[in-house]
């Protein structure tokens, strides 16, 4: 963008500042899940993590900077079936901030995707991923499929 020194003279200059700390995790493979029960995901393999603020033991996102944070989650349902619901929510210490769901149409499979920004105070808050499935079925796994992910934003 550009900027003034005060007399009229323009520069050149960059808004400054990273986004991070930011992650990509994903399922190393298939999950099944069970019927009628909120369920943590279990997100066990990283894409990346440049603050190592994901605990793949906890399946939490912990940022240890305060500030802003843009957080996304997708879910890939193999074979959802018509007329059922599929939820998938984001949390943040506990409580629901996101929320994706749907119901089929045809049997089919289906991304279940959720969005939120949210503030995180940098020591205590963290945010994690919670499913419901109205049938047992399969999480699709591999880093394309099911993933959650997340950065900092620049403020």
């Amino acid at each position: 963008f550009l900027k003034t020194d005060g007399s009229g003279n323009l520069s050149f200059a960059s808004a400054g500042g990273t986004n991070t700390p930011a992650f990509k995790v994903h399922f190393s493979s298939n999950v099944s899940v069970g019927a009628g029960s909120d369920t943590v995901a279990t997100f066990n393999s990283e894409d990346f993590d440049t603050d190592n603020a994901f605990n793949t033991s906890t399946y939490r996102f912990i940022p240890q900077t305060a500030g802003k944070y843009y957080l996304y989650v997708n879910i890939q349902v193999a074979s959802a079936t018509n007329g059922n619901l599929y939820v998938v929510y984001i949390r943040k210490n506990g409580n629901f901030v996101g929320r994706g769901w749907h119901i089929p149409g045809a049997s089919q499979t289906l991304s279940l995707k959720a969005y939120t920004t949210q503030t995180a105070n940098g020591s205590t808050d963290y945010f994690d991923v919670v499913y419901y499935f109205a049938d047992a079925k399969t999480a699709n796994g591999g880093s394309d499929e099911s993933e959650f992910g997340g950065y900092k934003l620049i403020t």
